[in-house]
């Protein structure tokens, strides 16, 4: 369920609270479900804060004046939408102000569009050679004056670390994963394609560094795939939700639909198969050193600003990954010429640094880590 209006100093216990006082499921129905098999991973869920309403999880969003509250049944987020619409978060006697919440149920489609699935079907990559061939076709500018509307994040990608060779084929074995009828297009006009992937924790990336596999939800998978079989080379560059930096970038040297096995923890349906990954920067990037990048493919947002799944246009993204080559800019000095204060920059980063943040803590548990929903 989708929940607007919510105040912008609201917390995450408030929310529960007020959302597990909705209507009880029917005693029926709880039977019903705790007999299910497929629901006992759930059913300890079901017993905490606003169990008997159906609430399993919510999700706050405070700059976005928003949440999402996910529901055991298709019944019980039914029921809550009907309840909980039009109702103030707070009493008027708590908060006068307090405005009416805005509850909607959240389509099944919505987590698609809010990845790499928002791209498809709209011509990105049509329009954008189109758009390359135009301006090849126009006559250079007198004077050597260069044409206002050619930026920078125009120049043809190139193959970082000597990879090459022919583009790969697909295998008998991925007859079933997403395809499309213009990939001699995309063979041609994208040898090299780049991807925005997010991370809840940086202990899920640390995972992935220690076991050179990474698992994307299912609608990512379908593309990176794709992009897989038509490009010489996929980039796949990671963030870790609200830390501010990127983490690093890996490349994918195999394609998502392979048939590595799902370690025990992973969730089935939802996420992917895990892939193999080859990382080569584990060093932090600021977003402060990446704000002059925005991504024409995502409404020229900020770089920074990319939902788990976004395709990159592939200008853009070669200059963010030469961001992670460039030295690291110099600590501010005060008047008398002396650094402000020590800096936390240590010199230009060698391949594959691990940053030690949440590493070394500890075996590792066997669980599949849980990766970013993209919401």
């Amino acid at each position: 369920m989708w929940v607007g209006n919510v105040p912008g100093d609201a917390s995450l216990n408030e929310l529960y609270t007020f959302f597990g006082q909705g209507p009880p499921m029917p005693e029926e129905e709880r039977k019903a479900m705790e007999s299910a098999e497929f629901h006992e991973e759930m059913l300890p869920q079901i017993e905490g804060v606003g169990g008997l309403s159906g609430v399993i999880s919510v999700f706050l969003i405070s700059r976005s004046n928003c949440a999402f509250v996910n529901y055991v049944s298709e019944a019980c987020l039914h029921r809550g939408v009907e309840y909980f619409n039009g109702r103030p978060l707070r009493s008027s006697q708590v908060d006068p102000r307090c405005p009416k919440l805005v509850c909607r149920v959240r389509k099944k489609g919505d987590d698609i569009k809010a990845g790499v699935g928002g791209q498809r079907g709209v011509g990105t990559h049509t329009r954008w050679v189109k758009e390359k061939k135009a301006a090849a076709a126009k006559p250079p500018m007198e004077d050597g004056i260069a044409d206002p509307g050619h930026s920078a994040h125009d120049r043809p990608p190139f193959v970082r670390g000597g990879a090459g060779g022919n583009v790969k084929k697909s295998s008998s074995g991925s007859s079933g994963s997403y395809a499309s009828t213009n990939s001699g297009m995309l063979s041609k006009y994208f040898p090299i394609r780049y991807f925005i992937l997010k991370s809840l924790t940086q202990h899920d990336l640390d995972l992935s560094v220690e076991r050179g596999l990474w698992a994307t939800q299912t609608h990512n998978q379908e593309v990176l795939d794709q992009a897989y079989r038509t490009s010489q080379t996929v980039y796949l560059i990671f963030g870790v939700n609200k830390s501010g930096e990127f983490f690093g970038y890996a490349k994918s040297p195999s394609t998502p639909s392979g048939s590595s096995p799902a370690p025990g923890g992973s969730q089935q349906g939802r996420w992917g198969t895990p892939f193999k990954v080859k990382w080569i920067r584990t060093n932090p990037l600021s977003f402060q050193r990446t704000r002059h990048l925005r991504n024409p493919w995502n409404h020229d947002r900020e770089i920074k600003v990319s939902r788990d799944g976004t395709e990159v246009e592939p200008g853009v993204g070669q200059r963010l990954l030469e961001e992670w080559d460039r030295p690291e800019p110099a600590a501010p000095t005060s008047r008398t010429g002396a650094p402000k204060s020590p800096t936390t920059f240590s010199g230009p980063p060698s391949p594959v640094q691990s940053r030690g943040r949440g590493r070394g803590r500890g075996a590792m548990g066997s669980g599949w880590p849980q990766r970013d929903t993209g919401q």
